[in-house]
């Protein structure tokens, strides 16, 4: 009973009235309202999911389409279209070239037929004796092919007597030449109003590079008489002799007197002079052949066979300058003593020696620089001088005294040793300057140092030091040294020494005028030699005798560079840039291979496009010169300028500094270096899209 009466009074307490509850138990029944509320409200509604739903998907779309895309364009490299076909076409290529060469006979002794068949010869024989150009057979035919198209005529019979006639009466054979163009000059000056021509034979004559004359033999008595006059070695009668003549109205006229004892076969006998004519003296294709070698892989062609003549045209072209259609001389002048400067402003007739120590510009002016007008307007060679003050060799490199004690000598080891010496004053033998295409480029230069020995004064007294003699011992082929006062250094310059004036000079010693025609004549051929102007080549080709018809004012300027070798020079200076373009071009299809993050922009693709379409004009112009543009004159100084062109605007873009703009940025790298920009910014939208992909693929609970 007792625990009965317990429990009921327990219910009774639990049954207790709301109104009889305490404070506590109000204030937490309020809370959990108020959070029912609180989640009730926060709680996702359809128009809620809906708005994240479309904001996720919002972010995604423009990651994927905006940003994606900026990333990969600011990762990629931007190449311009290059025209790879064509440059493959053109690599492959070969390089012809076509001379065109005008034969006129005016004598009887060669017949129609004879002049057809010489024609075919030249042209087309498999006798390379015969063969004007590159032989079929030759390894070097596949990528350079050299060939001649041969127009032939002959004069009447009364221009034939008319040349003998002239021949009997002119005084000299300069006279007889001189006669001869006023007779025929629509033949050997390529004028217009020919002698009864047809159209086709006027169009080939005017079209012609070389004009060969074929003279009877009555010209022979005139060719002893001239050797006599000029104390040279009489032509061979049993040969034919080569003459050609300069004049300031000819171009590349060359006579071919025909031998007064005749062989049998003679045609064979004439064309087989011609061939080498052509060949050695006017096309030079030993250096042509020797630049295609050089160029090429050297497993693949054979050896030239006379290794002498490989060395000699290595040893040149290793001399040179690289082709251009600027040159820039500058010539420095450098004395033993500053008094001698001093001395030649005070004086008031200064000697020749004092002027050129004072300032040698107008000397080279009048004495070096019209030796090479006629290579205008193709190349320009331009001359500066300076003078180098406080710096005398004697002290930058001591010389060495002779044997005899006369003079003072350099060794080339001096020599070498004095040039490094000499650029520290110098700098480069280059001009720089700026180019047309953004491109700082340089034009190549020679440094000709005038080392000119001055006597010294010693006292108030007047009394005079005179230095010895500066010579050069240089290596020779056929004695141990060769003794000379010009020391050339190839593709820099040369080192003159000039001996001092009156009172040092000795009776023996040459006058002022001679000193300085021979110092002009000296600068003039070290300068052709170093631009690769051939040589001479009177030595390869058995009786060449080579005219100049200068008056005393040309003959005193120096040396003026015949149309024959001027010729040649841009021959063999175009196909040298046409084999660099190739190189260049083949280099940079190479690197783009080898780089595909290597920038191309608009710039340097127009300067592929451009150096591409004037390379194709050239090989066209070369290959076509024997007809002519418009039927005129071709001229292969036009054609070398067209090989510049193309040159400078491959090298512009090959050299163009923007090819390297992303070449530190490795393809497999631009993911890991952006990395750390985009991984924050992804993980945001990757996980708002995780979201809105679970709100609408939502489970049901």
């Amino acid at each position: 009973m007792l625990i009965r009466h317990e429990m009921d009074q327990m219910d009774t307490k639990n049954d207790v009235h709301p109104s009889a509850e305490s404070p506590s138990s109000k204030e937490l029944s309020s809370t959990i309202e108020v959070d029912r509320e609180d989640l009730t409200r926060f709680q996702t509604t359809p128009e809620g999911n809906s708005r994240s739903v479309v904001v996720s998907i919002f972010f995604l779309v423009v990651a994927l389409f905006v940003g994606v895309p900026v990333w990969l364009k600011t990762t990629a490299t931007y190449q311009a279209p290059l025209p790879f076909w064509d440059i493959k076409a053109l690599c492959s290529r070969s390089i012809q070239v076509t001379i065109p060469v005008k034969l006129i006979s005016f004598t009887d002794a060669l017949s129609d037929s004879d002049l057809s068949i010489m024609k075919s010869d030249l042209a087309t024989s498999d006798d390379t004796s015969l063969r004007c150009g590159t032989s079929p057979a030759s390894k070097y035919s596949r990528k350079l092919n050299v060939s001649c198209a041969v127009h032939v005529r002959s004069v009447s019979v009364d221009d034939q007597n008319t040349v003998r006639k002239t021949s009997t009466q002119s005084s000299s054979l300069e006279d007889f030449l001189i006669r001869l163009e006023n007779l025929f000059p629509s033949y050997l000056l390529n004028e217009a109003g020919s002698h009864d021509c047809t159209a086709t034979d006027c169009q080939s004559t005017a079209s012609s590079i070389y004009t060969i004359a074929i003279l009877p033999d009555t010209v022979h008595a005139l060719l002893v008489k001239h050797s006599q006059t000029a104390s040279i070695v009489p032509p061979d009668p049993t040969m034919p002799v080569a003459i050609i003549y300069k004049k300031a109205n000819t171009n590349n006229l060359i006579h071919i007197v025909l031998p007064p004892s005749q062989s049998s076969d003679h045609r064979h006998q004439l064309t087989s002079y011609l061939a080498r004519l052509l060949n050695t003296v006017l096309l030079s294709m030993n250096e042509l052949e020797h630049l295609v070698h050089s160029s090429s892989n050297m497993s693949q062609v054979e050896p030239v066979a006379d290794r002498e003549l490989v060395a000699s045209i290595t040893q040149a072209l290793t001399r040179q300058l690289p082709p251009s259609n600027a040159y820039d001389i500058t010539v420095t002048v450098v004395t033993n003593a500053d008094e001698a400067r001093e001395n030649a402003t005070k004086s008031p007739t200064a000697t020749w020696h004092e002027q050129t120590l004072r300032d040698p510009t107008i000397w080279l002016e009048n004495h070096v620089q019209p030796a090479f007008e006629s290579w205008l307007p193709h190349v320009r060679v331009q001359f500066f001088s300076q003078r180098l003050h406080a710096v005398d060799i004697e002290q930058l490199v001591p010389s060495r005294i002779s044997a005899d004690r006369k003079y003072r000598y350099y060794t080339p080891d001096d020599l070498s040793t004095l040039v490094n010496h000499l650029e520290s004053y110098l700098g480069a033998p280059q001009a720089a300057s700026a180019a047309t295409r953004d491109l700082a480029g340089t034009k190549p230069g020679l440094h000709l140092i005038l080392s000119l020995a001055m006597p010294v004064s010693t006292n108030s007294a007047g009394s005079l030091i005179c230095p010895q003699p500066l010579r050069f011992h240089l290596t020779s082929r056929w004695s141990p040294f060769t003794v000379t006062n010009v020391a050339v250094v190839p593709q820099w310059g040369g080192l003159f020494a000039i001996d001092a004036p009156a009172p040092c000079s000795s009776d023996q010693s040459p006058t002022t005028g001679l000193q300085s025609t021979m110092l002009a004549r000296h600068l003039v051929a070290v300068i052709q030699s170093l631009l690769g102007l051939p040589p001479d080549r009177q030595s390869q080709l058995p009786n060449l005798i080579e005219l100049y018809m200068t008056d005393e004012k040309d003959a005193f300027r120096g040396h003026t560079v015949l149309h024959s070798r001027l010729d040649g020079w841009f021959l063999r200076r175009t196909i040298e840039s046409l084999l660099s373009i190739k190189l260049t071009m083949t280099s940079l299809v190479d690197l783009l291979s080898r780089f595909p993050n290597m920038v191309i922009n608009d710039h340097v693709a127009n300067e592929v496009r451009r150096s591409t379409e004037v390379w194709a004009r050239t090989l066209n112009a070369l290959a076509n010169l024997h007809a002519g543009l418009n039927h005129t004159e071709p001229d292969l100084g036009e054609v070398f300028d067209s090989a510049q062109d193309a040159l400078e605007s491959v090298n512009s873009a090959f050299f163009d500094h923007s090819l390297l703009g992303r070449l530190y940025f490795q393809e497999d790298q631009k993911y890991g270096i952006y990395v750390p920009l985009f991984l924050p910014v992804g993980f945001g939208i990757l996980s708002s899209t995780k979201a809105a992909f679970r709100i609408l693929f939502a489970r049901e609970s």
